[in-house]
């Protein structure tokens, strides 16, 4: 009897750190950032699924390189919930995976493609 079962692995990329818009700084800050974004690619032999995409072009263009460097085929995008710091940045995604399928989460706005 052979054991024909594949195991997942799982990997998380945390975005760079970007600047917010901010007039009212705490005494002593300069500038405030925004908390990191993570998302994590849960990958088998040869496909992956992204768990979450980031905000902006700058951070999803970074998360992008790294699932390329990665070397998975990159075929769902998993929305965790509807803020726009967990899917702003699927559109780049797509523009290098145009294959991967935006998945939100169950009862969620299905627009996306």
């Amino acid at each position: 009897m052979h054991n024909h079962t594949k195991l997942l692995s799982w990997k998380v990329f945390v975005t760079p750190g970007v600047a917010t818009v901010s007039d009212d700084l705490p005494p002593g800050e300069a500038v405030r950032m925004w908390s990191p974004i993570s998302s994590t690619l849960i990958y088998g032999e040869r496909d992956a699924v992204l768990v979450d995409a980031p905000t902006t072009v700058e951070q999803a263009e970074a998360l992008t390189d790294w699932v390329v460097d990665n070397g998975k085929n990159l075929t769902t995008i998993y929305v965790t919930h509807g803020h726009g710091d967990h899917f702003f940045g699927i559109g780049t995604l797509q523009d290098r995976f145009p294959t991967a399928r935006a998945t939100p989460p169950p009862g969620s706005y299905t627009g996306f493609r």
